[in-house]
């Protein structure tokens, strides 16, 4: 009797499946972990952009503007809700804007990007739930 064998492309099936779910949960996780930080709203970054630019266009500016004109709506718009003071307003802006991109943003697009790499070159399902599993535990920590 003849045995049938299965192609090529059918045993690596189950491997290509596992890559896409777990750079799929990899999307997903980054996502929840960049929501902990930046608020997810359709526009939202062109807000941050602009307030850091005002922020920082306000404290360069000499003497301190004491009226919002068009150069400074943001920073002036948020006193007594961010801080008390259009100064401590940009103080908090910038430090934000600054904390970002030193520190959680590249932390979390390396985890990201290292993980879809171990993803990619894992030869078994097991090596990647693995990749995924550290990259989980990894980015909780942050």
């Amino acid at each position: 009797m003849k045995q049938l064998g299965r192609s090529q492309a059918s045993l690596e099936a189950p491997l290509r499946r596992a890559k896409e779910m777990a750079r799929q949960e990899v999307i997903g996780i980054t996502e929840a972990t960049r929501r902990r930080y930046l608020t997810p709203i359709t526009g939202q970054e062109l807000t941050y952009d602009e307030k850091k630019h005002q922020a920082i266009a306000f404290l360069a500016a000499d003497p301190e503007p004491s009226e919002p004109g068009e150069d400074f709506t943001f920073i002036f718009g948020e006193v007594g809700i961010t801080a008390d003071t259009p100064y401590e307003v940009a103080q908090v802006v910038v430090n934000m804007a600054h904390t970002y991109k030193t520190s959680l943003g590249p932390m979390i697009e390396r985890l990201r990007l290292l993980a879809g790499k171990r993803i990619s070159e894992a030869a078994t399902v097991l090596e990647v739930e693995q990749a995924l599993a550290e990259f989980a535990e990894d980015i909780g920590e942050i």
